[in-house]
């Protein structure tokens, strides 16, 4: 079964315009740290677009889970965001790396950030427990709050996390464990989402259960380089 399955469909959404400086990056899928494979079929339009499956093994995963989840269990669930983006169930917090008590979570942290594009000055890490049948609605991260990098692993349950610009979507199957990375066009000129639960990808229905998430971004640019 593929990763990534990019169709084309008419749908209502307007993107935003953004007037910046692009890097042209080539879109890839990174399987392991090694060896890099250009993307299947549909996605040579799109700068700016990582996808690692297998960024974090399980026992990395395993970390992650138990500190935030007792994180988590302190915090109510949310039905809707101020933004309108996340609904239905969630709960959130954002906080510097270094607040983590575990030494083991702290080291993972670092050996993440090792991995993240340089260069950057990246925000407190945003933590997002997302309930079954809660949704995160399709949005370009506004750049009064975020620079050019937004990132994401996910944790406990796959997804599938769509890419829309005008009639082009894509779809890609994100497996608990895997990073990706956004950054030029498809940072600022497309929206992306979580599909909702039941949504079928690749000839198989993807059931979406609780998910946690990890979110990197960088600070806003300086209006010089808008």
């Amino acid at each position: 079964m593929g990763l990534i399955s990019p169709r084309i469909f008419a749908h209502g959404l307007s993107t935003r315009k953004y007037s910046t400086i692009f890097h042209r990056i080539t879109p890839h899928i990174r399987t392991n740290e090694e060896n890099l494979v250009p993307m299947i079929r549909g996605l040579s339009s799109i700068l700016g677009l990582t996808l690692i499956p297998n960024f974090l093994n399980e026992r990395q995963q395993q970390i992650l889970e138990k500190d935030l989840q007792s994180i988590f269990e302190k915090k109510r669930y949310q039905k809707g965001h101020w933004d309108n983006v996340a609904y239905g169930g969630y709960r959130e917090f954002q906080r510097s790396t270094e607040e983590f008590e575990d030494p083991e979570t702290r080291d993972l942290f670092k050996w993440i950030y090792e991995r993240m594009p340089k260069d950057k000055k990246y925000q407190p890490t945003h933590f997002l427990d997302l309930k079954a049948e809660g949704q995160i609605g399709p949005h370009i991260d506004s750049v009064k709050f975020v620079g050019d990098i937004v990132a994401g692993i996910s944790l406990m349950s796959e997804c599938i996390f769509r890419l829309q610009k005008e009639d082009k979507c894509i779809d890609l199957l994100l497996k608990p464990g895997s990073l990706y990375i956004l950054t030029a066009d498809v940072r600022y000129h497309w929206t992306h989402e979580i599909a909702p639960d039941k949504t079928e990808f690749d000839g198989r229905i993807i059931t979406r259960e609780r998910r946690l998430s990890l979110v990197f971004r960088d600070f806003p640019l300086s209006p010089s380089t808008l």
